[in-house]
């Protein structure tokens, strides 16, 4: 605490009361007034509004969950006017997060007045020893002996926030006990809960029976749920009217095909849809018709590790025209492609009649992600992500054939994560050619990650005068990528300066094929240019391209 208060010094019969009333207020996460500057009344920033001022620090504090309320605290010592609006405002008291201690938590719940309550629970052991330490002087931890830290904490902070069950609106709670499960099967009275998280630990999953959450009843404001690792019984009226499902890790005991679509017909407002990691064994494939469900209003679909039953039954059953957002694991099935085909084409036709619109496509071994910008704005307006072997027959389809030629097109050659996932070897080389081959239109290709064997080969495709046709039919009839302007290296090896020059002294020579278009190259963390190869290069350009180099290092 600083003894200059207001450009004064204070006397020093006064600086131990100062402290002593500083000490004081400490627990309330509050300065004291007479070490808090004042706002000048003139200025820009005092004449907004309080509702202005709350929104302002809601997005200043939000930034962090762990330092929520330090941020908060910092805030307060700005001057005394915000420290009054952030001490009246029971909104910026109402997120409770247990890595926070017993005593901020105990400070926000007070602070917050009636507010609806924003409700995180995660922990760790390492993280819990050391707010367990900081507040056990205050209040000593109470409970089993036999139970670890973490598990004592985290009872005792459920026990707490049951007490506030009626303030309850967005929750997140994950828990390694059943018990806890099992509480809330018996919850009935959260009236304002919109948002609901119920997520269990790897090693309560194997013993876990199904937890009738809320009794089956769904609280009246409930829209959003995702369950981790729980079941719950899969006809449960809790299951209702959402427009926001994810199950996750749901390795035994998930919904069947059946009662999945059930599930949905049920929520027919239901915006984002997630599987993952979800099975139910022993399911066998139904005879009966595919029922057909009309989502309007959903907009994002994932399933990824499910049954290939499962994901080619929703794709067959669902109209959902708004749906731009899809991620998928196809699993080398030509059904299960064919039906994904039919699923987008609406959404990407829709997308790319726009005249600015620019498509990407990114591609490892195993998985392929395609976006459709529109003009400046970053923001996909389409987004498919596909994971497993055969995903290049997306790019294949017939059907969807005439929406990549037809607009600009960016291609991305990366690493996947893994040690087989696109990095180098014989398969890779064969996937990369037969993607870019199935992209006749591709504008930009862009080399990324530390992808080795690739380069090359896809140097020399892009040198090809005449193409086959997809269906092997006869050369002579595409001309060889005949929009492509630009290439970029960006942290990947296996060629050097020589190997650039080659490549665009080839491209020069196929003007009049169709290629007439020049060659932008930008390398990055490359090998060094010297002075030779680049004149030659821009030689070889003739005007008609341009050379970035930048050395490596």
């Amino acid at each position: 605490m600083s003894d200059n208060v207001y450009g004064r010094t204070l006397p020093d019969p006064l600086r131990g009361e100062v402290a002593e009333v500083a000490g004081k207020l400490s627990h309330l996460a509050i300065a004291p007034d007479i070490t808090t500057p004042r706002l000048d009344p003139l200025s820009p920033i005092a004449t907004l509004p309080t509702e202005n001022m709350v929104e302002i620090f809601v997005l200043a504090v939000r930034r962090s969950f762990q330092d929520y309320y330090m941020i908060l605290q910092t805030l307060m010592h700005v001057c005394s006017a915000w420290r009054n609006i952030i001490r009246d405002s029971p909104r910026l008291w109402s997120f409770i997060f247990n890595r926070h201690s017993w005593r901020t938590i105990k400070t926000a719940l007070a602070n917050s007045g009636d507010y609806p309550l924003e409700i995180n629970c995660f922990t760790s052991d390492g993280e819990i020893a050391a707010l367990d330490n900081e507040s056990s002087a205050d209040e000593p931890e109470q409970g089993n002996e036999a139970l670890s830290s973490s598990e004592r904490r985290e009872n005792r902070f459920l026990q707490e926030m049951l007490r506030h069950l009626p303030r309850w609106r967005y929750v997140w709670l994950g828990s390694s006990s059943l018990d806890k499960c099992a509480a809330l099967a018996t919850l009935n009275s959260a009236p304002l809960l919109e948002r609901f998280a119920l997520a269990l630990s790897h090693g309560a999953f194997s013993r876990t029976p199904p937890t009738n959450l809320f009794g089956g009843e769904a609280p009246p404001r409930l829209k959003q749920l995702e369950l981790r690792r729980v079941t719950i019984p899969w006809d449960s009226k809790v299951l209702s009217n959402l427009t926001s499902l994810s199950l996750h890790g749901i390795l035994q005991g998930g919904p069947t095909v059946t009662e999945t679509l059930k599930i949905l017909q049920r929520c027919p407002k239901l915006q984002r849809f997630e599987m993952n990691l979800v099975e139910r064994a022993g399911e066998k494939a139904s005879t009966a018709e595919p029922t057909v469900l009309h989502l309007d209003h959903l907009t994002d679909l994932i399933m990824l590790s499910t049954s290939r039953l499962m994901t080619t039954t929703i794709l067959s059953s669902l109209q959902a025209q708004a749906c731009s957002h899809i991620e998928i694991t196809i699993q080398r099935a030509q059904l299960l492609i064919e039906k994904l085909t039919e699923f987008i084409l609406p959404s990407l036709q829709r997308v790319t009649e726009h005249p600015d619109a620019h498509i990407h496509v990114q591609s490892t071994l195993i998985e392929m992600i395609i976006e459709v910008t529109i003009g400046s704005d970053p923001t996909p307006a389409f987004h498919l992500r596909v994971i497993g072997g055969g995903s290049v027959a997306i790019l294949q389809s017939n059907s969807l054939q005439h929406i990549f030629s037809a607009r600009p097109v960016t291609l991305s050659f990366k690493r996947g994560s893994g040690p087989d996932m696109g990095g180098s070897g014989a398969h890779s080389i064969a996937h990369a050619k037969e993607v870019l081959r199935a992209l006749n239109a591709v504008e930009r290709i862009e080399f990324k990650s530390s992808l080795t064997d690739v380069v090359l080969p896809i140097l020399e495709q892009l040198s090809i005068e005449e193409l086959e046709f997809m269906d092997g039919s006869l050369p002579g009839h595409r001309n060889g990528y005949p929009n492509f302007q630009y290439i970029e290296f960006a942290g990947c090896k296996g060629y050097a300066p020589s190997d650039i020059l080659d490549f665009v002294q080839r491209r020069k020579d196929m003007k009049g094929h169709g290629c007439d278009s020049g060659i932008n190259v930008i390398v990055s963390n490359g090998s060094a240019m010297d002075e030779k190869t680049m004149g030659q290069m821009t030689e070889a350009l003739a005007g008609r391209g341009s050379v970035k180099w930048i050395r490596e290092g």
